[in-house]
């Protein structure tokens, strides 16, 4: 581990290639590797999540994803996922790149921002005319299939199924950022899944130091430069440096998120720091805007200055720290009980599952943490 350690802190350019086995480690089905739910109602899972499947039994498919969130909702991001988020939070990196092969947003959960999901999300549909995208915790359960809020045709989940290839836009992305990194650090995957595993090669070709770390030797293990052996959760917080930042308060939408964060301040008090990203769709081409802002005050004060109130109650919630749950209850509901003039009006939004919602995330969560 000390190698490690070494080559990262002389790294200026990082690329991180997570999957399966990451989020295993929380529980989620590697379906690959079993899990009791390679098989569904009989069917086998390569079937349920197949192009052909989408073309000839659409409200099925969506059952299936139905369920498989209903499995991811009950995991956690584990302490590898929060290991790689803090790492980027470091900001110590002239490039920090973090690529999933998952589709279940757990590194999202865990505060990591401008993720690129070669496979997309469970978390998102997209629409089979126009390829507009909506947040499927947005979408009522009895919207199946989720309609297209922009032109109205039916939604398939926002996913790579087996039969189809990648999104140009984000394998070449992924490309690009391996070409260029010093350190590829290859995460819980096989590396038999193309075109993913052709990423650490490229990295390995343009002269970058090639970790892996993976329980078990895969097929990629002999040309990596470093193999580390053991669960993600164990080895990468100790050879990933962290920063003494906590998570306050996450929120998202359709293709992006904002996230405070605090860290001590003078005089036992506390500084609020928000993270923003969003993906643009535009042209059919995707482009990451990311923004970050600071702010020294109380978290109420701070949810004001940094631009985020009306916001809390616009966009879902994804996690919120067990200190701040009833302040950000309180919070939520002045908001909701007197919004700004015209604010209905302008926003498009189910006020009722939107507060059930921060119920669910902080009253609720507070009942059961007690």
């Amino acid at each position: 581990m000390e190698i490690a350690i070494q080559k990262l802190n002389q790294a200026g350019r990082v690329l991180v290639l997570t999957g399966a086995g990451i989020s295993a480690e929380s529980g989620v089905p590697t379906f690959r590797g079993g899990g009791g739910t390679s098989v569904w109602r009989g069917m086998p899972f390569e079937q349920l999540s197949s192009k052909q499947m989408v073309d000839s039994n659409l409200p099925l498919v969506w059952e299936w994803f139905d369920y498989r969130r209903s499995v991811v909702s009950e995991c956690q991001p584990n302490a590898a996922h929060q290991a790689l988020a803090a790492f980027e939070w470091n900001n110590r990196f002239e490039d920090f790149k973090l690529v999933t092969q998952n589709v279940d947003g757990l590194h999202a959960a865990a505060g990591s921002t401008g993720v690129i999901e070669l496979h997309g999300s469970i978390w998102r549909a997209r629409c089979l005319k126009c390829e507009a995208r909506r947040d499927m915790r947005t979408v009522p359960a009895g919207e199946r299939p989720p309609l297209c809020l922009k032109c109205g045709n039916v939604m398939r989940p926002d996913v790579v199924l087996f039969g189809e290839n990648l999104p140009s836009d984000a394998f070449e992305d992924a490309e690009l950022h391996a070409k260029d990194c010093d350190v590829c650090i290859v995460v819980g995957t096989s590396a038999l899944v193309q075109p993913a595993a052709l990423l650490p090669e490229f990295a390995r070709a343009a002269g970058a130091f090639v970790i892996e770390v993976n329980p078990e030797e895969t097929v990629f293990s002999g040309k990596c430069d470093l193999s580390l052996r053991g669960r993600a959760g164990e080895i990468l917080p100790q050879i990933l440096p962290s920063d003494d930042r906590e998570l306050v308060l996450s929120i998202g939408w359709e293709g992006g998120c904002e996230t405070i964060y605090r860290r001590p301040a003078a005089a036992g008090s506390w500084q609020y720091s928000v993270d923003g990203n969003e993906m643009w769709i535009e042209d059919d081409e995707n482009e990451n805007h990311s923004w970050k802002q600071e702010a020294s005050s109380t978290l109420e004060q701070a949810i004001e200055s940094l631009g985020l109130g009306h916001r809390l109650v616009r966009f879902h919630p994804i996690k919120v720290h067990p200190e701040y749950r009833q302040t950000i209850w309180e919070y939520v509901n002045r908001i909701a009980e007197n919004p700004p003039k015209d604010f209905k009006d302008r926003f498009s939004i189910n006020w009722e599952h939107r507060l059930d919602e921060w119920r669910r995330m902080t009253i609720d969560a507070e009942a059961e943490h007690s």
